[in-house]
């Protein structure tokens, strides 16, 4: 949920600067249901802005429609963390579209090529690692070899 709730909240018309921080903050927070317990001063030390400012946005974000706002009460004068939940629902994708489809295409012949010489460096170095006289390690002898003809 959170990737599609973060995309919509990013291309919300009426978020801007700050206050775009501070939805995308909550938003980070919220469980699958869109449930978030967050205090104001954690908010405040996450987007670098004060306090004040964090009631100030969150009261704009509720008059977005975006969350509301439900104060949970421990006893008559004390309050624990406000409970927020997430009004805006996130689009639906196909359940086949995998986040793969998002990234760039690889460039083709981009792979780093190995200098014969580091070639054969890297291959001896994981000899160490091998039993003398196993299949693998008279493998690597023989990729060894053959490398060393090549280099000539």
């Amino acid at each position: 949920m959170a990737v599609n709730l973060l995309a919509v909240l990013r291309q919300h018309p009426q978020l801007k600067g700050s206050l775009k921080f501070t939805a995308l903050e909550i938003a980070h927070r919220a469980s699958s249901s869109g449930f978030v317990r967050v205090s104001y001063g954690y908010l405040a030390s996450k987007t670098g802005l004060t306090i004040q400012t964090m009631i100030t946005h969150v009261k704009r974000l509720e008059a977005l429609g975006i969350l509301r706002k439900q104060k949970v009460w421990l006893s008559a004068r004390r309050c624990a963390v406000n409970l927020y939940t997430l009004l805006i629902r996130a689009r639906h994708t196909c359940a086949t579209q995998k986040i793969s489809e998002k990234l760039p295409e690889a460039r083709g012949g981009e792979a780093k090529e190995l200098s014969l010489a580091e070639e054969i460096r890297l291959q001896r170095k994981g000899l160490q690692f091998l039993s003398e006289g196993s299949p693998i390690y008279q493998a690597c002898m023989e990729k060894i070899a053959a490398l060393e003809a090549r280099a000539g």
